[in-house]
């Protein structure tokens, strides 16, 4: 696992399956004690790919908060 970012505040990590696909997982932060779910996923390609996957999925994620 390589932890990475933060990225617009929000902590992610990507590691590689070992089977051509790589997982990204995103850390919120803990708000009033309370953990956020964590939100993961799995995409087919290089680290680059599941970086991006990863920044799109935050991105996602904070446009549907800010509404």
């Amino acid at each position: 696992m390589k932890l990475s970012g933060p990225y617009r505040g929000i902590k992610y990590s990507v590691s590689d399956t070992g089977d051509g696909t790589w997982e990204w997982k995103l850390y919120p932060p803990i708000t009033h004690g309370v953990v956020s779910n964590i939100v993961s996923g799995i995409v087919r390609g290089t680290e680059d790919d599941a970086i991006a996957a990863a920044e799109r999925a935050i991105d996602d994620r904070l446009a549907r908060t800010s509404n």
